[in-house]
């Protein structure tokens, strides 16, 4: 093997190992990190919701509604690059919540990404 191709082969094997590394550091930040600061940022009195309230005690806790239609009221929150959603569902009998859903995504200029971060039901 010539010093040329001893040169070439060390270079590849340098450009792969960063680029092995890149994926690994862009994975963990996307799989990990992203998720992991969704739900610490999450708003607190979101994260401490309880059901079978009724609608006007559950207006009251989080403030008017943003969308509201007759079953389910939903409210949005933007913290940094993380838009929150929380969708509220309410029986159609005593106005009482029975499940709830909240909702991330992120959003920069290297990741998009989106999840569901709690789910509850009274059913």
């Amino acid at each position: 093997m010539t010093l040329k191709n001893k040169l070439y082969h060390n270079y590849l094997i340098g450009i792969s190992i960063v680029f092995i590394v890149a994926a690994a550091m862009y994975s963990f930040v996307y799989f990990i990190i992203i998720p992991a600061t969704a739900k610490a940022l999450l708003p607190y009195k979101w994260s401490t919701l309880t059901l079978n309230q009724p609608q006007n005690i559950i207006n009251t806790y989080l403030g008017k509604p943003e969308d509201t239609n007759l079953q389910t009221d939903t409210w949005f929150a933007r913290i940094n690059n993380y838009n929150y959603q929380l969708t509220l569902h309410y029986n159609s009998a005593d106005s009482l919540a029975d499940k709830y859903f909240i909702h991330y995504s992120f959003k920069n200029n290297l990741f998009i990404k989106s999840g569901s971060l709690a789910a509850d039901s009274t059913k």
